[in-house]
C-alpha cells in the first residue's frame, strides 16, 4: 500500500469541494515532522508542476492533467517529461 500526505491546494482546482489554497512553501515546512512523503495537490499542470516540485514534493498527481487533456493517454505519457525538463533546466 502506498501511503502519503497531501498537501494542498497549491493551485484553485475544481476536482475538490471547499478547498483551501496552501502556500506552496508548505511542502518543505512538513517534510520533517512527517514520517510519508508529501506529495503536492491542487490542480497541477505542466505549466506549474516545476514551481510545485521545486518545493521538494516527492509526487505530484495528474487528475487535472488527464481530465483536461484532449487526448488522456498522452498526457499521462507526456506529463513525466515536463517533470525531467524542469529539474534538468535547475541544475
Amino acid at each position: 500500500m502506498n501511503v502519503y500526505a497531501p498537501a494542498g491546494s497549491m493551485c484553485a482546482t475544481g476536482s475538490k469541494a471547499g478547498f483551501e489554497l496552501v502556500n506552496p512553501e508548505l511542502v518543505r515546512h512538513v517534510r520533517a515532522d512527517i514520517p510519508v512523503p508529501p506529495v503536492a495537490i491542487g490542480e497541477i499542470t505542466r505549466d506549474n508542476v516545476g514551481q510545485v516540485i521545486e518545493t521538494s514534493a516527492d509526487g505530484v498527481p495528474v487528475i487535472s492533467v488527464v481530465g483536461h487533456a484532449g487526448d488522456p493517454a498522452a498526457a499521462v505519457r507526456d506529463f513525466p517529461e515536463a517533470i525531467r525538463s524542469m529539474r534538468i533546466g535547475a541544475r
